[in-house]
């Protein structure tokens, strides 16, 4: 953002996901579906459990699904990528149907 967050705390409380929500003064419109790796080094788990919890505060429609064994950059058809898992597999297996069920839960 160009700027330290003492810098722009404004800014970067805009930009954030989980200040919009802590900010709304009503239930969000959106579904969410919060995907994340417990092996994330580069964003801890404990973001989007906090994001699930501001969500859950405001009564929003929200599923979680933990990806066992994922790092950060677990999602990729990037080969050069050392956390990469096979995208062919671990969607089609893993992802996909929870994802199949929460689009067609949102769409009814």
């Amino acid at each position: 953002m160009g700027k330290s967050f003492p810098e722009a705390k404004e800014e970067y409380e805009n930009f954030s996901p989980w200040h919009r929500v802590k900010a709304l003064n009503s239930r969000p419109n959106a579904n969410y579906l919060i995907i994340h790796g417990d092996e994330d080094a580069i964003v801890h788990r404990n973001q989007s459990e906090g994001f699930v919890a501001a969500l859950q505060e405001k009564n929003a429609d929200v599923e979680t699904l933990m990806i066992p064994g994922a790092g950060h950059h677990w999602f990729t058809a990037r080969d050069d990528n050392p956390a990469r898992r096979r995208v062919d597999q671990e969607p089609n297996t893993t992802v996909a149907p929870v994802l199949l069920r929460f689009l067609e839960k949102a769409l009814k």
